[in-house]
């Protein structure tokens, strides 16, 4: 395949310039703002024929897409890309890997698991240790979107005095984190670990036999502590934005506000407006709970969720 022109030296500094404002709209949630770029962005590298380029950043947005719940548009441009890439590349895996996850909360199961399958056989990755590594964050990420996926999408109202009351035992008690996950873990249905396991079990079949042997088992039914962290995990992925990046209406607030019954409320309406079916207000508190010990601050440095795409940045 004929090789793209390189770009000028005035396209560079633009293709930087945008590409670094996109990955600021990506960190503080602003989809509208990523829509804009994007479609610079495409302005500028598909009539040079640098279509690998405009997938790499395409693909950001696309995650952005899915913490939003706008899973519709992200099948759409994710589609697009793994139509459009090399099936031994990172870009394919990465892209059917996200597309994977939007079929699941379209519930498009079976869709689901060909993109899954389409991913997992990639040759992308041919080193044992980062195979490995690979396999197990996959499994880990399935596992958090299939706990969120099986409380169902309905939006639903908190009693906050109830929640708050016993966010406030949790913190008389001077309960351990550990101690805050298990109490999650505990309340998750049923129906929801038997989910989780179907969706593993669906990953594990697309798997050679030695790609099986890596594949970490699904996280058991009554290691309680390990349930909580997905869910918390889960739910922490789509909220960090909201919470923690500067100059988010909520993050705006939570800088005025002293009263941790207050600060609890905030917290509580940007996990609702996510639209969560969480089934138990001890669930609930328990999140709260283990936000507010650790402080603001502190949550945001140390829970800061990692995009699909970061591992390969760090090699």
């Amino acid at each position: 395949m004929k090789r793209p022109p390189s770009l000028t030296e005035s396209q560079k500094k633009r293709f930087g310039i945008l590409r670094k404002q996109l990955f600021d709209a990506y960190i503080q949630g602003d989809t509208d703002g990523s829509k804009k770029i994007i479609f610079d962005l495409k302005t500028l590298l598909l009539p040079t024929g640098h279509h690998t380029k405009y997938y790499e950043v395409l693909l950001c947005h696309c995650e952005l897409l899915i913490f939003k719940n706008d899973h519709r548009s992200a099948d759409k441009f994710l589609t697009a890309i793994t139509r459009n890439t090399n099936t031994n590349t990172r870009l394919f895996q990465e892209s059917s890997i996200l597309l994977s996850i939007a079929k699941l909360h379209l519930n498009e199961l079976h869709a689901a698991e060909e993109h899954l399958r389409a991913a997992l056989h990639s040759t992308a990755i041919t080193n044992a240790d980062r195979r490995r590594q690979f396999l197990k964050r996959i499994s880990e990420r399935f596992e958090e979107e299939s706990l969120l996926i099986s409380f169902g999408n309905s939006s639903f109202t908190f009693d906050a005095d109830t929640i708050i009351n016993e966010v406030q035992q949790n913190c008389m008690s001077n309960i351990s984190d550990n101690q805050l996950l298990e109490k999650i873990g505990k309340v998750i249905p049923q129906k929801s670990i038997e989910f989780m396991h179907r969706i593993h079990d669906m990953a594990k079949n697309q798997l050679n036999y030695d790609d099986k042997i890596m594949l970490p088992p699904p996280t058991d039914a009554h290691d309680f502590t390990a349930l909580g962290k997905r869910v918390f995990d889960g739910i922490s992925r789509r909220i960090w934005i909201e919470l923690c990046v500067e100059g988010s209406p909520v993050k705006r607030a939570l800088r005025f506000l002293q009263n941790p019954c207050t600060i609890a409320t905030a917290i509580l309406t940007e996990i609702a407006s996510h639209g969560f079916g969480i089934p138990v207000n001890t669930m609930l508190a328990s999140i709260v709970t283990f936000i507010l010990r650790k402080t603001i601050n502190v949550y945001c440095e140390s829970c800061k969720p990692e995009s699909i795409m970061e591992q390969r940045y760090k090699r």
